[in-house]
């Protein structure tokens, strides 16, 4: 029973994985994933770098090789290419985001 459970989400992994292959959408990371389920909700790219505690800089990496998996090259293209994908994929992605938030910012303390 035990091993079981710890076998659990390996295996929901790999079933998520072969209906993505059988839909035909190409496998995202699940940091571009939750990057562009952000974008295709309308978020600026300083936006998700808040969000998601990274920087700007990091943001554009992640959609630059999404694009070239997705084989699009537009912000609009790639929202369009990932509401295909199902349901299951982009809530364990963005999961990850809801049980660990973003930490605070630190700012300077001018004396």
């Amino acid at each position: 029973m035990v091993t079981l459970q710890l076998l659990r989400p390996h295996l929901v992994a790999l079933h998520l994985r072969q209906r993505r292959r059988q839909q035909g959408v190409p496998e995202l990371t699940a940091r571009q994933l939750q990057v562009l389920t952000l974008i295709a909700a309308g978020c600026t790219n300083a936006q998700v770098a808040r969000a998601l505690d990274i920087s700007e800089a990091t943001v554009s990496k992640h959609l630059e090789n999404a694009y070239a998996r997705l084989d699009v090259n537009s912000r609009t293209a790639a929202a369009a290419r990932i509401a295909n994908v199902p349901a299951d994929d982009a809530m364990a992605a963005t999961r990850t985001l809801v049980s660990h938030p973003p930490r605070p910012r630190r700012t300077a303390v001018s004396l």
